[in-house]
């Protein structure tokens, strides 16, 4: 019983001094660690600015077809309205009274379509200032990593 406990003794005054223990510092750890860091923090921004370039593209191609679907759904609406008034004039016209009916229901969906795409066009633009947002908190500390990576590679040369 003695020796078990001079051994958990001896073991928890080891514990106790090299956890007290200054750890050494080893210059070109520091420097690795660093790089490592930098590595990681410039890799996310990269990414970040590739995820940013290809929501940008989306969003151009998005202003496109949000200009033609308007232009659709506005000419779909006039086309509606048009034999919508014919109708009015002649309200005992069968034919006319269809293609009125078929008018409308396609400016409806024309609207729908073009109030989806709205939609998604605002979303874009909202991922687009988000992306900015993240890359401009993430450039500087990136720059920091960097400057201080430079430093560390300065003083291990001199």
């Amino acid at each position: 019983m003695k020796t078990i406990l001079k051994y958990s003794t001896l073991l928890l005054m080891a514990i106790v001094i090299s956890s007290c223990a200054k750890k050494i510092s080893n210059p070109t750890i520091d420097k690795l660690e660093v790089r490592k860091d930098l590595l990681k923090k410039s890799t996310e921004l990269n990414g970040l600015k590739l995820e940013l370039e290809k929501e940008i593209v989306r969003n151009t191609r998005l202003i496109s077809d949000v200009e033609d679907i308007n232009k659709q759904a506005s000419a779909s609406a006039d086309d509606a309205k048009d034999l919508s008034n014919r109708l009015s004039r002649n309200p005992g016209d069968q034919s006319l009274s269809r293609r009125a009916d078929k008018a409308s229901k396609q400016a409806a969906r024309d609207a729908k379509k073009a109030h989806n795409l709205n939609d998604d066009l605002d979303k874009s633009t909202n991922q687009i200032a988000d992306l900015q947002r993240k890359i401009k908190r993430l450039a500087p500390e990136v720059e920091d990593l960097q400057s201080k990576s430079d430093g560390m590679e300065n003083n291990i040369s001199n």
